[in-house]
């Protein structure tokens, strides 16, 4: 009789456990923003119970491909074929064109300017036109293709009004295909590069930079390029105490044709430790690491710089498979954190400070379209969220400023837990919410 029963008595038992755990993680749940699970916002419980299975092997694999497979039928595919790009990303024009017919200017020659101009039609040229070029040259790629099989630096430096331009005769006719980690090595001030096509194409793990900009090269400034199949495509970072300050990256297209697969991050657009960057009318496209223990990002400040300003962009964490492994978000000002060694001021008492993300479009992230995480005094202002789960305040972020963000998903605060042992909170996006620790 007592062998009878127990097989009911386990059942039952397994009845009540399940029945505690639904109440328990439900309400754990609640406060990710209180939705009911039929929702169009269910994708949060999915991330959510995928987090908690994380570090747990034997769970992970009976639950996380159920898990996985709830996430994609609930996570809806944006047909970005009706979003349009509204100016943003490169252009066909050429950018000096382009900023004459903005200023009203006559189309004046690079004799008028006072400036060299120096055909280059070979790799070899290019690399002998790089070592040796002067304040006011115009480098000029022939149309064509060019293979690089090893880095290229910058030797000389530019200046205020008269910067270095290493640019294609036609936007995008000259394609620089690099078998190289990184492409670029850009070590001086007051560089410039424009109209340029830049194909990865390593082998695994694959190209890591096509634009390296480091240490005393301020002044930076890459303008209509299209670079693809990079990890990070454009990485800046400060080197022996300097930092290069004052760069801009505005309509380029910043894109991969597939997943990343090495073992590096999948971050677009890398800032470290330097200051009043404005990175603007950017297309970012599709940076999914299919690593469930990496985090990728679209743009991002960090490392203690300030004075950062992130305006009107187009940035699609994925352009298909949104609920692809790995997580991914889309703007941020702190990222994943820094090492103090790489930051400013060798301590990361902040990640950014006066940071400024405005009227940017953000799509198809499987985590935060936008993210704060241990930043002061950040606004995000008029930004649109397309199927991301919403705004993420991590960390200790004083001051951050919301204004008039729309689309789905919520603010949530993760708040340090030296702060806090009880530091998440949701808030709808259409609404100013300002934050203090």
């Amino acid at each position: 009789m007592k062998v009878r029963r127990l097989p009911l008595f386990a059942a039952a038992l397994l009845l009540l456990v399940l029945i505690v755990s639904f109440k328990l993680i439900y309400a754990d749940l609640d406060r990710l923003g209180g939705t009911p699970w039929t929702s169009k916002r269910s994708n949060d419980y999915a991330r959510y119970l995928l987090k908690r299975l994380e570090g747990h092997p034997k769970l992970e694999t009976v639950f996380q491909p159920m898990l996985q497979g709830w996430q994609s039928w609930l996570e809806p595919e944006v047909d970005l074929r009706q979003h349009p790009d509204h100016g943003r990303g490169a252009r066909a024009e050429s950018a000096r064109s382009v900023r004459q017919q903005a200023q009203g200017l006559r189309a004046r020659t690079d004799e008028d300017l006072g400036r060299r101009l120096r055909p280059i039609d070979s790799t070899g040229a290019l690399e002998l036109a790089l070592q040796d070029a002067r304040p006011g040259d115009v480098l000029e790629l022939a149309d064509g293709r060019y293979l690089i099989t090893r880095t290229l630096w910058t030797r000389q430096a530019g200046t205020a009004e008269q910067p270095i331009t290493l640019r294609a005769a036609h936007p995008r006719a000259a394609v620089l295909m690099s078998e190289t980690a990184t492409l670029f090595e850009v070590t001086e001030p007051h560089w410039h590069f424009e109209d340029l096509d830049i194909e990865g194409r390593c082998r695994p793990p694959g190209c890591e930079h096509a634009l390296h900009i480091t240490g005393k090269a301020s002044h930076f400034r890459a303008e209509n390029n299209v670079i693809r199949d990079f990890d990070s495509h454009i990485k800046v970072n400060g080197s022996q105490g300097l930092f290069p300050d004052h760069g801009r990256l505005t309509h380029n297209t910043l894109t991969n044709e597939g997943d990343r697969l090495s073992t590096r991050p999948a971050n677009p657009v890398d800032i470290v430790a330097a200051s009043h960057w404005i990175v603007d009318e950017n297309i970012v496209r599709h940076f999914i690491h299919p690593d469930d223990r990496t985090s990728s990002y679209g743009i991002f400040m960090k490392g203690g710089g300030s004075g950062g300003r992130i305006e009107r962009n187009l940035v699609i964490c994925a352009a298909e498979g949104v609920s692809a492994r790995g997580t991914r978000l889309g703007i941020s000002f702190g990222g994943g954190l820094t090492g103090p060694s790489y930051c400013r001021d060798q301590l990361c008492r902040t990640e950014h400070e006066n940071g400024l993300a405005r009227a940017n479009i953000i799509a198809n992230c499987n985590d935060a379209g936008l993210d704060i995480n241990h930043a002061t005094s950040i606004t995000l202002e008029g930004n649109v969220l397309v199927n991301t789960a919403g705004i993420n305040i991590r960390g200790t972020s004083p001051a951050a400023r919301l204004i008039g963000n729309q689309g789905d998903g919520t603010v949530r605060t993760f708040a340090n837990k030296d702060v806090s042992s009880d530091g998440l909170a949701a808030a709808p996006l259409d609404r100013t919410l300002k934050i203090k620790p």
